[in-house]
């Protein structure tokens, strides 16, 4: 029903008939408004639950309905526990910007890109740039422990359900990225198939 606008009173009344419903049934707790507003809520979701953008869910306060998000500060996470672990992590930065743009492979193990793809992601400020045999696998998490926004043009895929990008000399796949001891402040991905996956 929020996928499109409305297009008659009876959608705007279906849609909040199913918000309140769904607030109630979510939250079914006497009170519960004293409970939830006013205050910073982490939510952690769970299969369906991800599909539901609580900051629409409304409610009747003072005899007037109300959305949730007009009362509640709304984060998401994906575990408390993670959040907490991420929470302890501290970002040292020895250059603030790296970029790794990959047009061709060693031993031609992944096919070449494009000039075209390979020049999107230039940048129009100060920062270290890595291309052709200098994009190592190991000179990217050399300099991605130590930067804090990181730009990559490379091939990206999937191999047997795990994440992998494409650096000169071979690939790095996701739970490699999980042991580094630093988070970011951006990372920004120009690659094939980076949506692709369960993760």
């Amino acid at each position: 029903l929020i996928s499109k606008p409305f297009v008659s009173k009876e959608d705007q009344l279906q849609y909040e008939e199913l918000s309140s419903s769904l607030m109630q049934r979510i939250f079914p707790f006497i009170n519960f408004t004293d409970k939830l507003l006013e205050k910073k809520l982490n939510i952690v979701l769970d299969r369906a639950l991800q599909l539901v953008p609580f900051e629409t869910l409304q409610f009747e306060r003072e005899g007037q309905k109300t959305y949730l998000i007009n009362h509640s500060e709304i984060a998401y996470n994906y575990s408390l526990s993670l959040q907490e672990e991420l929470n302890t992590f501290q970002t040292d930065t020895k250059n603030d910007v790296v970029e790794f743009t990959l047009e061709e492979f060693q031993n031609e193990y992944l096919p070449t890109l494009s000039k075209a793809e390979s020049t999107k992601s230039r940048l129009n400020f100060d920062h270290t740039t890595y291309t052709k045999e200098k994009a190592t696998k190991e000179t990217f998490l050399n300099e991605y422990d130590k930067s804090s926004v990181v730009f990559i043009s490379t091939h990206g895929g999937v191999d047997q359900d795990q994440p992998w990008l494409g650096f000169y000399d071979e690939k790095l796949t996701l739970d490699e990225l999980y042991f580094t001891p630093t988070h970011k402040d951006m990372v920004v991905l120009s690659a094939c198939k980076t949506s692709v996956g369960e993760y």
